[in-house]
């Protein structure tokens, strides 16, 4: 009796992976819709700062939303000069920028489990890119401080807990992005001595 084998039939995925790629998509979902989510907050922040609003206010906490009237502390932004509301928005622009940055990456690392690609030369540049966009979200209030200061602005608020969880993460990323590297060093080095 013969039995034949198709040597060339596709091989079924593990069941490891599988799940990966199913629990991909609500995390590629999810930091598409942030990264979005901090630019369409930004527009909002450069709109606001430009047309005169009682809303968008500002003061040495922060900046603030107000819809339920003035804040104790604060002015309009709008009543600032235009050279400061300038700097200003380069420095929020820096901050959301980069977080937006962050999250994009996020959702290609996981648009790349999604479909398979978990070991991959793009999962290690996409961890990264988002370590580096985390990185800079969490060490821009602090580097644009001084500048802002020097032409201005009331805010004094640049340090922040999440800036610490985010340079935390945005390194942590920097490591297990070191790590992929190394896996796939190891893969190459194992596939010459078959």
């Amino acid at each position: 009796m013969t039995t034949a084998v198709d040597l060339f039939a596709p091989q079924q995925p593990s069941p490891a992976l599988t799940r990966l790629r199913r629990l991909s998509r609500p995390f590629e979902i999810l930091f598409a819709g942030l990264a979005v989510l901090a630019l369409i907050f930004l527009a909002g922040l450069a709109v606001g700062g430009a047309i005169p609003n009682p809303y968008l206010r500002i003061g040495p906490h922060g900046c603030f939303i107000a819809f339920s009237g003035a804040l104790a502390g604060t002015i309009p932004v709008t009543d600032m000069s235009l050279v400061t509301r300038a700097v200003g928005l380069v420095a929020i622009s820096s901050i959301f920028g980069a977080v937006a940055y962050a999250f994009w990456n996020l959702r290609a690392l996981f648009a790349g489990y999604r479909r398979g690609e978990v070991f991959t030369e793009g999962a290690v540049a996409a961890m990264r890119r988002a370590g580096a966009g985390l990185i800079v979200f969490a060490l821009a209030p602090a580097l644009t401080q001084p500048v802002l200061r020097a032409v201005g602005s009331l805010d004094r608020a640049w340090f922040h807990g999440h800036s610490v969880a985010a340079l935390i993460t945005g390194a942590a990323l920097f490591v297990l992005a070191a790590v992929f590297a190394l896996g796939q060093e190891i893969a190459r080095e194992a596939e010459g001595y078959v």
